[in-house]
């Protein structure tokens, strides 16, 4: 068995794919997936109760090996009646008057620090709100709410009555937020050597996995 963390959905995207492939390939070996902070994850990691991790962007972990895997999409969410649902995309200026409801950690967090950054106040800056909560349960709520939410591809393979996703772009197109890989040096579980070895060739990676 390999246990692999992540603190965002798994509805959609590049690890879904990748561990239902993995243990389509592999039925002797399956992978368990664990959601949790990254407080949560880095002691898994530590401890050696969890194999592996993806998180969004990166973080240095001094006593981790880490790799960049890949890149998904960011998208918006919005209520299906929303002004904003009948266009193909979402520009970042045109959230400049909306109200924005994220997860009050992690990939939240996340996603809103890089919202701050591209939209800075005064002129520009939408309004923020934060719940105790997971995007999906924001997200399940969405469909009646006077607010968005931006996500990432990952949770759009799951319906939710009422809400629509539309990409998020930036003048150059497409905006989308980078994940990698967390390991620890010292785990010796053969396994984990051969889904690294199974990432690296999956996604054309160079990184090492010893």
């Amino acid at each position: 068995m390999i246990a692999v963390g992540h603190n965002s959905a798994m509805s959609a995207g590049h690890l879904r794919t990748a561990v239902i492939d993995w243990n389509t390939r592999n039925p002797e070996t399956e992978i368990k997936a664990i959601e949790g902070n990254r407080s949560i994850l880095h002691a898994g990691l530590r401890a050696g109760s969890i194999d592996f991790v993806v998180l969004p962007s990166q973080i240095n972990y001094d006593d981790m090996k880490q790799a960049l895997l890949w890149r998904e999409p960011m998208m918006v969410a919005l209520p299906i009646c929303h002004h904003l649902a009948g266009q193909q995309s979402v520009e970042w200026a045109a959230l400049k008057d909306e109200t924005l409801m994220f997860p009050t950690h992690d990939l939240g967090a996340e996603i809103r620090d890089i919202v701050m950054d591209r939209l800075p106040p005064p002129d520009l800056c939408p309004e923020f709100h934060t719940q105790e909560a997971s995007h999906a349960s924001i997200l399940s709520m969405l469909g009646e709410a006077k607010y968005i939410t931006i996500t990432t591809e990952a949770a759009t393979g799951a319906q939710y009555p009422g809400v629509v996703f539309r990409k998020l772009h930036d003048p150059h197109g497409p905006v989308s937020i980078s994940y990698s890989g967390y390991w620890s040096k010292i785990n010796q579980n053969p396994a984990l050597r051969r889904f690294l070895n199974y990432i690296r060739k999956r996604y054309a990676l160079s990184f090492e996995p010893d």
